[in-house]
């Protein structure tokens, strides 16, 4: 049994190291004392195709070292409509055959974008009755957790960007037009205005600022939004749509990070001031919060750091 375990950690070992040498893991490798809360973010991945897998196996080797805590969807969780109910296939080869890994088996919290709305809502909303670390019910919520080894907390809220897109329009994005967009506002500044937390993050499928495909496209979205990030001093927020990955810093408070690559991508540019890093790689991001600092790494396919950004408060 001892020789099974051995060989079962080495080989491992020699996955790992095929997406990163050691000394690059030796030097993200962080002290227990100072992780604080530990999260992934991934986007527009449901291909179920050898794309997605690697980025997985790369999540999967970097939880590996870095344990994590849960992990943040920022929607087009199934290609290219969708999921119809609980038993489709794609939930099986796009999601379950797909994170597998022991380090990947935590809770998963969505967003859901345009490809989404394709299919049926109402099943991703209720794939946790199959399988509870799907933790989605609703179109927009939120939560809190506190962060260890400190009295601070972060509060963590998705919102729904696709009723506030004025490109989708069709019968084809199921029950969009019967969405109350003003209730979902009103719902949003009641939640950042009453949370105590030190850090408050927001997650939704649409950037409102991108230097990708969709640049110059999001205006729509950004002036719904933008007013409230600013008003309640969101720090970060997440969202995909765009398949690359970026951190944009315009005039204001909050970061904007794009986390759209997690099954395909393309190119983008990156001649705007705003613009901190800007690529068109397979990947996904790594979030460690603690009381101080907010620490955001890109990680490609291969499981090398492209990027990283700090935030202190």
């Amino acid at each position: 049994m001892f020789k099974l375990i051995f060989l079962g950690a080495l080989l491992f070992s020699s996955w790992l190291l095929s997406f990163s040498d050691a000394s690059d893991i030796r030097e993200r490798r962080i002290p227990d004392t100072q992780q604080g809360l530990r999260f992934f973010v991934i986007g527009d991945w449901g291909k179920g195709d050898t794309n997605q897998r690697n980025v997985a196996q790369a999540m999967a080797a970097e939880a590996f070292i870095h344990p994590i805590d849960f992990i943040i969807s920022v929607g087009d969780n199934f290609y290219p409509k969708g999921v119809k109910s609980v038993k489709d296939p794609q939930w099986e080869c796009s999601f379950e055959n797909v994170y597998v890994d022991t380090n990947l088996k935590r809770d998963w919290y969505t967003a859901f974008g345009n490809h989404d709305y394709m299919g049926r809502i109402r099943a991703q909303l209720n794939y946790h009755k199959i399988n509870p670390r799907w933790k989605t019910e609703k179109r927009y919520d939120s939560f809190t957790k506190g962060i260890p080894h400190s009295s601070d907390s972060v509060l963590v809220v998705f919102i729904d960007t696709n009723p506030f897109d004025g490109t989708l329009k069709g019968l084809r994005y199921n029950g969009l037009g019967r969405q109350n967009k003003k209730a979902q506002l009103v719902w949003l500044n009641h939640v950042l205005g009453q949370s105590k937390a030190k850090w408050k993050i927001v997650v939704g499928h649409h950037p409102l600022f991108t230097t990708g495909y969709r640049r110059g496209k999001m205006l729509d979205v950004r002036a719904a939004f933008l007013p409230v990030f600013e008003k309640y001093r969101v720090d970060v927020y997440f969202a995909g749509h765009d398949h690359d990955l970026q951190h944009q810093k315009p005039v204001g408070y909050t970061h904007y990070f794009v986390s759209g690559a997690g099954s395909e991508f393309r190119g983008v540019t990156t001649d705007s001031s705003m613009t901190k890093f800007a690529v068109g790689d397979f990947g996904f991001m790594g979030v460690q919060l603690t009381s101080n600092k907010l620490t955001v790494s890109m990680i490609n396919s291969q499981n090398k750091q492209l990027y990283q950004a700090e935030i202190s408060k």
